[in-house]
């Protein structure tokens, strides 16, 4: 059998293999405060940013790009050039020089360790230390300036920085120099060898020469002689790096400080740092960073084979090739058990012997055509398994059962349960005594002692299945394009598909471990949690996610990639490293694309409404698998999913006003990290702002109130002129009554004195006189009093009175018991129509009554005559043509309208005829009413 030796190393990936494909890498330090990843190279310093390295910007005074030697302290990143030159990293990104040899010393080597307060250099001959002052170091002030002579003569050699010093090599066998705490000394080897480096674990000092012979100070003796003339890094107090000055490199701890394997063979190694959490980085030249995560675990590299299939098969683990080779794996080599003209699909152990295959008869893979490459296989029992072959469905069982129809293998008996098919696996659930399957046409329920068979499907479709796991109640099927299906009693009772927790909808294996299932999708290995999977990452030891397969025992989960094996110890695997979840940065924040300074800024107008924030996620080992979340508050109060990290930045447009809150989260795993909150507020436009409201109703207010009030003074006035007019119109009335009514006067006058009656006439006259005077004197007038009135009735009835003499008479009753105003010969036109239309045709006494009274806060005039009423009235009328009755009917009128545009609709008048107990017309009845006007109203 062949053997062959295994290339062992531990997972990693690479950082910069692109932006250092052609750059050598000379020193590396991770500041574990920041998060970021530093480098020197030939081509000057970069810091690992988001996913890229970037440059820092020179020093104009820099001499040549080549940098190296990194270290911190007091708070700043320094590293020097071969020109003697020493440049820290500056608040704005920038490489500042710091200290330049003199110029004597120029082009010596010169070494440097910075502590809290003091910067020391040391050249090949001298050691100088300058105070440290805040960020100020103290050039050519209060320095200690130590030089040394040796007993051989020479030079110092070689300078290992520690956590408390540095240890000095000289050509001396004897000696070598010690700087602990600021004290300086020169100490005496206990043996003789010319040291090259030293270093110094465990409080172990250890100590090489350039044969590469080491040294162990405490014992006095050589212990091991790397051949590989390496130098030594100590990263803390279990782990040495030794790396090879050809390629590779020796990751050494106390216990194992001789004789470690050489990982890394085909690269060199120029650089390593670790952070916190332990995770290594290692600087090559020309092949970037690689990142070790767990150092713990080893990856194998099988060289020249394409994998198939992993099983493990007590405590031993065996791979199939392409090739047709199965092979077990041991720490060192690998041993060839089986070749075979056939391809393997997959590996399955039998716990029945079948045929004699040689070396390892458990292995499921024969020529002969009973059994041939199996798909799948499930333990019945100790004595019966059930195979799912290329073509048929088949049932072995021990020769110490009951005998099975048809024929035998070896020592097994064999029944063919369905043929014909392309089978892919296969799966008895104890439980239900059930058989599942899975072929080219479906997926399929068989009861294991009738052979009833039914097919299941899902949501109506038929199921392709990869594989099937049964536990108690619960059968898993794996299928390809339906996601992982659960059922129970043959029926669907849950899935997860891309839309729940997995990433895609192929699933190609299923494993259970201590009740905790695996699935393989073709995005990496999940594991179920609860109700939901989560990938295995970073944190169990798994880096890459293109697993072929895996197998899962008691003590390890293997996973197989197609060149490579890697075992990871299951039952410390998601505890053993804990990592953190990153750190997020709000890098900036500009407002309408200008930059704003966040700490000073938080308040904005409305018209600054457009916000980016700038973030950075400083994540090195965990960034691909980290989640970032964000929300703005009083915009959106739930965690939205970042869907590209890499942008760095986040827009919000045409933000309204408000007070808002931008958050930042990130999630690895069950860890998250609030980081990232940055308070501000978007101020209303000015007219939303209360003040400029209230003006705005202040100002409304004003206007609502001088217009109406310029309304009322516009209405008074428009009223004015109205009564004006109106007050014109009336007046032209009575100026056009006081003829007509003087006219009929002379004529009576006239009348008296052709009849000779004397002294009738000279009354008369006197009473006309008093009329006239009374009548010219309120013809100006608005209103009158209602006593005036009165007198002017009484007057003018006195005057008709001597006209028609004793058959004539009147009565004015006036029941007011205050004094009141009415317009001026208002009564007078209606008391003249009663007694011209009503009481003049009428043969006999003739009486007229009126009477004044206050009704509903109104002036109620009642004219009452025994005339012969209106309709004979309008006989007589126009049988004479007189228009009389035209003239004083349509001035009323008009005067009347003129008086309701003026004091209102409450006005009018009316009439009515009085009937007898026969209904016969015995006079006319006049009502007018009048609103009451007092002395303040006219």
């Amino acid at each position: 059998m062949g053997h062959t030796m295994l290339a062992q190393h531990p997972p990693y990936f690479v950082l910069g293999s692109k932006d250092f494909a052609n750059t050598d890498i000379y020193s590396l330090y991770y500041d574990e405060p920041a998060s970021l990843l530093y480098t020197a190279t030939d081509n000057g310093m970069f810091f690992y940013h988001g996913d890229a390295f970037v440059s820092i910007k020179a020093d104009p005074k820099q001499k040549g790009n080549s940098l190296l030697d990194i270290q911190k302290g007091n708070d700043l990143i320094y590293c020097k050039n071969l020109r003697g030159q020493l440049f820290c990293v500056n608040e704005k990104n920038r490489l500042e020089l710091v200290y330049e040899l003199p110029s004597d010393q120029v082009g010596l080597y010169f070494w440097y360790y910075v502590t809290q307060d003091t910067l020391w250099i040391i050249t090949n001959n001298s050691i100088s230390s300058f105070p440290i002052y805040g960020k100020e170091i103290a050039i050519n002030k209060e320095t200690k300036y130590l030089q040394f002579f040796f007993k051989n003569g020479g030079s110092i050699d070689n300078c290992s920085p520690m956590s408390f010093g540095s240890r000095l090599s000289t050509p001396s066998a004897e000696e070598y120099i010690d700087i602990r705490e600021g004290q300086v000394t020169i100490e005496v080897s206990p043996f003789k060898h010319q040291g090259r480096d030293y270093f110094e674990i465990n409080n172990k000092l250890y100590s090489t020469n350039i044969n590469g012979d080491l040294y162990d100070h405490k014992i006095g003796k050589v212990i091991s002689n790397y051949q590989y003339n390496e130098s030594f890094k100590v990263l803390n107090d279990n782990l040495v790096i030794g790396r090879c000055q050809t390629k590779g490199v020796h990751f050494l701890t106390p216990e194992g400080i001789i004789n470690q394997p050489l990982s890394f063979k085909e690269k060199f190694i120029s650089a390593v740092t670790q952070s916190s959490n332990g995770t290594i980085f290692l600087g090559t030249f020309n092949n970037g960073v690689l990142v070790i995560p767990n150092l713990d675990l080893k990856e194998t590299s099988i060289s020249g084979e394409l994998l198939t299939s992993v099983a493990e098969n007590q405590g031993r683990l065996f791979v199939s090739t392409r090739s047709g080779k199965v092979l077990e794996m041991t720490e060192c080599e690998t041993k060839l058990l089986y070749q075979s003209r056939e391809n393997f699909d997959k590996l399955c152990f039998s716990p029945i012997k079948i045929g004699e295959i040689p070396n390892n008869p458990e292995i499921l893979h024969s020529p002969s055509k009973s059994i041939t490459n199996p798909k799948d296989i499930w333990k019945i029992n100790d004595d019966s398994i059930i195979l799912a072959l290329y073509n048929r469905l088949t049932l072995l069982h021990n020769n110490n059962l009951h005998k099975l129809p048809k024929y035998s293998s070896g020592n097994a008996f064999i029944k063919n349960i369905v043929r014909g098919l392309r089978f892919q696996s296969v799966a008895y659930s104890k439980t239900e005594d059930q058989i599942y399957y899975g072929n080219n046409k479906g997926f399929f329920q068989r009861d294991y002692l009738t052979g009833k068979t039914i097919e299941i499907k899902h949501k109506g479709r038929s199921i392709l299945v990869n594989d099937i796991y049964c536990q108690d109640a619960n059968t898993w099927v794996a299928t390809h394009g339906m996601g992982l299906l659960l059922l129970k009693n043959g029926k669907v009772q849950r899935s997860w598909n891309k839309s729940s927790s997995l990433k895609e909808a192929n699933i190609l294996k299923l494993k259970m471990h201590n009740k905790q299932l695996f699935a393989l999708t073709m995005s990496g290995l999940a594991a179920l949690n609860n109700t939901s999977f989560s990938y295995l990452g970073i944190a169990q030891g798994v880096i890459n996610s293109s697993i072929t397969d895996f197998e899962l025992s008691d003590n390890n989960l293997t996973l197989m990639y197609t060149s490579s094996v890697l075992q990871i110890p299951i039952n410390d695997q998601f505890d053993k490293k804990k990592y953190k979840t990153g750190k997020l940065y709000l890098d900036s924040v500009t407002v309408n694309n200008k930059r704003i300074q966040t700490e000073k800024q938080a308040q904005f107008n409305y018209e600054e409404n457009t916000f980016t924030f700038y973030y950075e996620f400083r994540a090195i080992e965990t960034r691909k698998e980290s989640k970032i979340y964000y929300k703005l508050s009083s915009l959106n109060d739930d965690w939205t999913l970042l869907q590209n990290p890499d942008q760095g930045k986040i827009v919000f447009n045409a933000l309204s006003d408000g007070q808002y809150s931008f958050q930042m989260k990130v999630e690895y795993h069950d860890k998250t990290s609030y980081s990232t909150i940055y308070d501000f507020t978007v101020d209303k436009p000015f007219w939303r702002k209360w003040w400029f409201v209230t003006c705005c109703i202040i100002f409304a207010l004003m206007f609502i109130s001088i217009y109406y009030r310029w309304r009322l003074t516009n209405q008074r006035k428009k009223l004015e002129a109205i009564n004006q007019v109106s007050a014109s119109k009336i007046t032209a009335i009575q100026s056009q009554m006081n003829p007509h009514f003087i006219f009929n006067a002379l004529n009576s006058i006239q009348a008296l004195v052709l009849k000779g009656d004397t002294d009738n006439s000279y009354s008369f006259i006197n009473k006309f006189s008093h009329l006239m005077r009374r009548t010219l004197t309120n013809s100006e007038k608005s209103s009158i009093s209602l006593d005036q009135e009165i007198e002017i009735l009484e007057t003018y009835l006195e005057l008709e009175k001597l006209r028609f003499r004793q058959d004539f008479s009147y009565s004015i009753k006036n029941t007011l018991d205050e004094e009141v105003d009415i317009p001026p010969m208002l009564i007078q036109p209606f008391v003249e129509n009663a007694i011209i239309h009503g009481l003049l045709p009428k043969e006999g006494t003739k009486e007229l009554k009126i009477k004044f009274e206050k009704l509903n806060n109104s002036l109620v005039c009642s004219v009452i005559d025994n005339g012969i009423g209106r309709e004979k009235a309008k006989e007589i009328s126009k049988r004479r043509r007189d228009n009389h009755n035209s003239f004083a009917t349509n001035s009323i009128e008009n005067r009347l309208d003129l008086l309701k545009q003026k004091y209102g609709n409450n006005l009018g008048y009316s009439f009515k005829d009085r009937l007898s107990d026969t209904n016969d017309v015995i006079g006319t009845e006049l009502i007018v009413v009048i609103p009451l006007f007092y002395n303040n109203d006219k």
